[in-house]
């Protein structure tokens, strides 16, 4: 997919797990326009259903990740003499951008070059991780130009940087934070030299992606007789032995053994548990094929978790 100002990448990575969008329209700015942000929620939409892309990474150009809100746009200066309802359906575009990068099935990763401002933090604090480069700065202006922040992005400021730092960085809009900043205070997770956001980020989503390499469980009983789990799930997030591999004071019960089968679960935080349509804490799902065992095998990883959870 490539509109005019948004370009969409997929087949990168390993096994062509990976996908990459790319914002660009030209200048210094990198404004969000009702077309550009109508566009950036159209490239979020082409992964819907995606088996295929396990990573999507967002970046802008080599100068700047995104200013904001175009307040220069004509689209956006007529909504004044708009009537009710349309003005209503105008405001809804840049909530439904963020939404859509929220709600992807994909691990999201933001490559963070120069300004990120306004709605550019408002749509890298919606994806799940964030890279920025040394020279990179952050401001949320919407309160000193007297606009709501309608975009979704308090709650999860709130979730990344906490009570104070997100109060401090609303309440005092004109100023900036530096990249080493947004690290401090749990914006970002990495900052690189200036010109590497994008190449970590790429460096990251091939860990995410990667295959599981499929071992006989032969080489791995376990003294007890029991075999082990495959080290990482073939989709979204690596699978990382916690407690419910190990067991607790609680009596949690031992997942099953995985089959030698794609499969993938991901762990639902607590601002995203409205999406889990299993547990409060956790979603299963396959993502590549669905053999008879894999589908007994999640219905035990299931059943142990939730006990767990309601525990």
């Amino acid at each position: 997919m490539t509109s005019k100002f948004v370009s969409v990448e997929k087949g990168l990575g390993p096994e062509g797990r990976v996908g990459l969008v790319r914002l660009d329209r030209g200048d210094a700015l990198n404004a969000l326009s009702p077309e550009v942000t109508r566009q950036l929620r159209a490239a979020a939409q082409v992964f819907d259903d995606d088996t295929a892309t396990s990573v999507v990474i967002l970046t802008g150009n080599v100068r700047v990740f995104s200013a904001g809100f175009d307040l220069k746009d004509e689209e956006g200066r007529a909504r004044a003499k708009l009537g009710l309802g349309e003005r209503r359906a105008a405001l809804r575009v840049g909530p439904r951008l963020c939404r859509a990068w929220w709600e992807m099935e994909q691990v999201t990763i933001a490559a963070i070059e120069g300004p990120c401002i306004g709605g550019g933090v408002a749509l890298a604090a919606s994806l799940d991780f964030r890279f920025c480069g040394t020279n990179s700065h952050f401001r949320i202006p919407e309160v000193a130009l007297g606009m709501n922040m309608s975009w979704g992005s308090l709650p999860r400021l709130l979730a990344l940087m906490g009570p104070a730092r997100t109060k401090q960085a609303v309440i005092l809009a004109a100023d900036r934070f530096s990249a080493a900043e947004a690290r401090e205070w749990g914006l970002v997770e990495k900052v690189v030299a200036d010109g590497q956001a994008l190449g970590e980020a790429m460096a990251l989503a091939a860990r995410i992606a990667a295959p599981v390499r499929h071992h006989d469980q032969d080489q791995h009983q376990s003294a007890g007789g029991g075999a082990r789990r495959p080290r990482r799930a073939y989709g979204h997030r690596p699978v990382r032995a916690g407690k419910h591999e190990r067991g607790s004071r609680r009596g949690s019960r031992r997942l099953p053994a995985a089959p030698q089968a794609a499969v993938s679960w991901t762990l639902i935080s607590a601002r995203q548990r409205r999406r889990s349509n299993t547990s409060p804490f956790l979603e299963l799902g396959l993502m590549i094929s669905q053999p008879p065992d894999a589908v007994e095998w999640l219905r035990g990883c299931k059943a142990a978790l939730t006990d767990d959870v309601e525990q």
